[in-house]
């Protein structure tokens, strides 16, 4: 009877892209608890309604529900993700929308309401990465919920479960639905020049944490982030993005059944994806005559309009038709970047901290609220906190540094994105044309993308490898993702001219490009501004000097003697003369270079006095 019950359920959830609709509070000597689920949760189990659990891959769900921090707001929006319970490896997207209301305005107080304010959150766990078209319907419901001031009135919440059933589906993920709320605009604004750096950060597999407050800006920026890649959340590219993220360090706490459960499910994982990457690879081998044929065709049109992107080859635009034929099969996307090891979250409460650690966790790209993640900096290679970018390894800034191609591919996209005179309204430039859009931001990521996937298979000497900085591609093609991406034949990539969508000479306009990321990026800005104050104080000290010197002299030579009309002092000569001298000194120390070498000397002596203060 309970193996047919839990069948039951687990049939009607392949059916349905929302697996539940859930209400986590705060209890004040509980912590976050579950006090509502609908449908059960102890079906997943076979369990009784009394004797109900939660799966033990979703153990720290309450705590994730409910953000760190959540008494300093009264409403926020959250993105996570956890590993699906029976479908091994595989991804549950979750959306979390909390509220605080005071406890006074509740009509039906139960006893466990002991403070002043109530703390809940309504959840909802999908099958799909739609998470800005569930948070809207998720948000108004919660309103709704809450506006009742009676939380025992529930017909609202099985109202949302039902009605996202019915309108959430997988064909959304073939439209700009599963774009909404994820404006790569407000990462231009945000980021600019930097968001590029950000893109190329991905793509290396690197421990990255972002720390950003309130949350739904947190999660809001990673995933935008990560729309940039083509197919990443339309063509399943989270799909992994959560399994197998469970060290056996956090489990300690469990019983030992509970270790087992979640041995087998990792090594089930492990096996089946094994499985199925040789699948992908053999279907591919065996490619069948009409693929041939199809893509024989696609490539007859490339060729065919060779010459006429020959002309224009410098306008980015000119690329539009080719590579809109190509679909995401041909071109090998979405990249494995969150695979074997690899997991993204867009939050992860502090019940997480002890997961960075583990041994089984390869790389990650995390969000976090809490003080004390950006506190555990060896975790992480790199931190974005806001917008600023701390990279820790010098070697990592070297790849990460953006070529002259990669600066005006970057520039390119602020000119057409930001308003440079914004005023006191919003920074985006106005206008309803396709350039300077959402759409047309992907896109120009996904043509970076492809013409970085072909200048790849270029010497690694050549303009075309370069032009992406050597440093990276190099770093690059020792990845996970391009290793698998590289392992199967891209006739259609291939087909593509190598090199970088923005190559050219070298221009004075190029200069003022370079020079301007150099000097003043957010980060350096502060230390060059203090080797300036530091510098004008002595040129300060100097220029006054020269001033009493040249009035004393003045002064002497004017009402003086008739032997002092004649004979000039010596004395005053010589004191205006090394005072002049002191000036000239002093303005040559703002040199360029000299400001540059007063910057690379507080860095380092910055590095060495935190290393002093790690090892103590």
């Amino acid at each position: 009877m309970t193996d047919s019950k839990t069948n039951a359920v687990k049939e009607k959830s392949e059916q349905n892209s929302i697996l539940y609709v859930l209400v986590i509070g705060f209890h004040h000597k509980k912590g976050c608890v579950i006090e509502y689920c609908h449908p059960s949760l102890s079906a997943i189990n076979g369990e009784e309604l009394s004797n109900a659990r939660l799966p033990l891959v979703w153990r720290t769900l309450p705590s994730i529900a409910l953000p760190d921090g959540a008494h300093n707001y009264d409403k926020d929006t959250i993105y996570f993700t956890l590993p699906h319970p029976y479908k091994h490896g595989t991804t549950v997207f979750g959306v979390s929308c909390y509220r605080q209301i005071d406890a006074e305005k509740l009509t039906n107080k139960s006893s466990d309401v002991t403070r002043g304010t109530v703390q809940k959150s309504v959840v909802v766990l999908s099958e799909l990465p739609l998470f800005g078209l569930i948070s809207c319907k998720c948000e108004m419901i919660t309103s709704v919920y809450f506006n009742e001031f009676d939380f025992s009135k529930i017909d609202c919440l099985i109202e949302l479960y039902d009605n996202l059933n019915n309108c959430v589906t997988r064909n959304l993920l073939k439209t700009s639905e599963v774009f909404l709320a994820l404006s790569p605009k407000e990462l231009i604004v945000n980021y600019e020049h930097k968001l590029l750096i950000l893109f190329k950060l991905i793509l290396l597999e690197k421990k990255v944490l972002f720390y950003k407050t309130p949350v739904r800006n947190l999660c809001t920026t990673i995933l935008t982030l990560l729309s940039l890649f083509p197919g990443m959340i339309e063509n399943g590219g989270l799909k992994y993005a959560s399994s197998s993220v469970q060290p056996k360090a956090a489990l300690e706490r469990k019983f030992s059944a509970d270790i087992e459960l979640i041995d087998q499910i990792i090594e089930h994982d492990s096996e089946g994806e094994q499985e199925e990457d040789e699948s992908e690879l053999f279907n591919i081998k065996q490619t069948s005559i009409d693929d041939e044929d199809a893509l024989i065709h696609e490539i007859d049109a490339l060729l065919s309009t060779k010459k006429q992107m020959k002309n224009s080859s410098e306008d980015l635009r000119s690329l539009t038709p080719p590579l809109l034929k190509l679909s995401s099969k041909e071109c090998g996307f979405p990249l494995e970047i969150f695979r074997k090891g690899a997991f993204c979250h867009p939050y992860l409460s502090l019940t997480y901290l002890d997961i960075l650690s583990d041994d089984r966790v390869r790389s990650f790209v995390i969000g976090a609220t809490n003080y004390l993640f950006k506190q555990k900096k060896n975790l992480f290679d790199v931190i974005i906190d806001e917008s600023k970018i701390e990279i820790n390894d010098q070697n990592l800034r070297k790849q990460l540094e953006l070529s002259t191609e990669d600066l005006r591919f970057a520039d390119f996209l602020v000119k057409n994105t930001v308003d440079p005179n914004p005023g006191k309204g919003s920074k985006i430039l106005e206008g309803t044309s396709w350039e300077g859009g959402d759409e047309w931001l992907r896109y120009q990521f996904k043509v970076y993308l492809l013409n970085l996937l072909r200048s790849s298979k270029c010497n690694e000497t050549s303009k075309e490898y370069s032009s992406f900085n050597a440093n990276f591609v190099s770093a690059w093609k020792e990845t996970h993702n391009y290793k698998i991406w590289n392992s199967v034949p891209r006739p259609a990539v291939l087909e593509l001219n190598p090199g970088h969508p923005f190559h050219g000479q070298m221009s004075i306009a190029d200069v003022k490009l370079k020079l301007s990321q150099a000097m003043f990026t957010t980060e350096r800005m502060k230390k060059m501004n203090n080797t300036v104050n530091q510098t004008g104080k002595a040129v300060g000290g100097a220029i006054n000097s020269a001033k009493t010197a040249v009035s004393s002299w003045w002064s002497q030579w004017n009402t003086g003697t008739t032997k002092s009309q004649t004979e000039e002092s010596p004395s005053s000569t010589f004191f205006v003369r090394d005072t002049v001298s002191n000036i000239t000194s002093s303005l040559s120390s703002i040199s360029l270079s000299s400001l540059l070498r007063s910057e690379a000397e507080n860095e380092n002596s910055e590095e060495t006095g935190e290393e002093k203060i790690e090892n103590k």
